[in-house]
């Protein structure tokens, strides 16, 4: 009986030079995707653009600085109390915009509300809000 170790099929060092190679293999694959990527980039930004710019850096003209970043305005979370009909319409003006490829969460269907009432008239304003039911404030009455 020979005590020299022979590479069985299924044996430790079997399975670690198979992983060594499809490693190895996966990396050049990896390697040559990445320098592809490149060369393409490379042929379109070294091409003219429509505005007559080439992507090329050109000595001596520094780059236009960044625009300033748009500030965001502060925001107010709020809570208050509406009929279910009224949810639902909420619900509703969601999922017409769904159907026009557009998401809008409750958040923003409030807000466009709100926009639509500011280009009312007065008289168009104080005569959506008294067609409105009476609602009363607070909390909702824990059932049970």
């Amino acid at each position: 009986m020979s005590l020299s170790p022979k590479k069985q099929p299924g044996t430790k060092s079997t399975v670690k030079t198979a992983m060594s190679q499809a490693l190895s293999a996966s990396l050049v694959a990896e390697t040559h995707s990445f320098q592809s990527r490149f060369e393409r980039a490379d042929a379109v930004l070294g091409q003219t653009l429509a505005n007559g710019v080439t992507g090329e850096v050109v000595p001596g003209v520094e780059k236009a600085p960044n625009p300033a970043p748009a500030q965001v305005p502060r925001v107010i979370r709020d809570a208050f109390t509406m009929p279910e009909e009224d949810y639902r319409l909420i619900a509703g003006a969601q999922e017409r915009c769904l159907l026009n490829a557009v998401r809008a969460s409750k958040s923003e269907v409030l807000r466009a509300g709100l926009q639509a009432l500011a280009g009312m008239s007065d008289e168009q304003l104080t005569a959506a809000i008294a067609r409105l039911s009476r609602v009363p404030t607070g909390r909702p009455k824990a059932a049970g």
